[in-house]
């Protein structure tokens, strides 16, 4: 069974190391630059910059950011990339248009695509995976193939779970919920140890696993430079198990 990798690149050190996971790398992976996220601006000049720098990758190269009106910046700047993707957190600064409401949250989606689709590009949705297996917020009547019908890519945030124990319960929900559009719905780990839902490379990829034999296309691996022997550790295991 094969699993496409999602590696977001979201600061100058990013760049720098992510030569060193490469060689991992195969033609159907993604890499994420990452700009505007939660309350930072949105740097053009900068994602410009990464994007020359990661030319030449073996892999496909996405732009993330948070929010609609970063989004609809991303998507007017006329990008060299393979797709725009729009992040949508609670509590983010740069996402004043987020809503538990399914409804509400369907509607700024369909913003979202259309915007990006105005300009060719095609489009990528990251929510929360918040709601799978919270059942505070279970009441909101998400449904993530709801999500995935309205966008090339679907990236659910799924890291809380491999943290906390609970994986399998949110994958199977997710797989239940995608079983149509398994083949553009992609899970997400942690391996940075700074971050709230940082867990060990061998964590991540059993986790990583498990989503695979659900059949999901693929997993973001969220990483820090800091630390980019586990990342590559990650990759290993991956190579050897998936």
């Amino acid at each position: 069974m094969t699993m496409k990798i999602n590696l977001p690149v979201y600061n100058h050190a990013g760049l720098r190391r992510v030569t060193q996971l490469r060689p991992f790398l195969k033609p159907d992976d993604t890499l994420m630059v990452v700009s505007g996220n939660v309350d930072k601006p949105l740097n053009l000049v900068w994602v410009a910059q990464s994007l020359s720098f990661l030319e030449g990758f073996p892999a496909r190269v996405l732009v993330a950011t948070a929010g609609l009106a970063h989004l609809e910046q991303l998507a007017g700047a006329e990008l060299n990339t393979q797709g725009l993707v729009y992040i949508y957190e609670p509590n983010f600064a740069n996402v004043p248009e987020f809503s538990w409401d399914a409804a509400t949250t369907l509607k700024n989606l369909e913003q979202a695509a259309a915007t990006v689709r105005l300009r060719g590009q095609r489009v990528a949705f990251k929510p929360t995976g918040r709601p799978l297996a919270q059942a505070s917020l279970q009441k909101h009547g998400w449904h993530y193939g709801a999500f995935a019908e309205r966008v090339d890519t679907l990236l659910v945030q799924t890291q809380t779970y491999c943290h906390g124990g609970r994986f399998a319960e949110a994958v199977e929900k997710l797989g239940l919920e995608c079983a149509a559009q398994l083949g553009k719905t992609y899970t997400q780990v942690t391996v940075d140890p700074a971050a709230r839902n940082g867990v060990a490379p061998e964590t991540a990829a059993a986790c990583a696993k498990l989503a695979a034999k659900h059949g999901f296309a693929g997993v973001t691996v969220w990483w820090s430079p800091r630390f980019t022997d586990r990342a590559v550790r990650f990759l290993q295991l991956c190579t050897e198990t998936l």
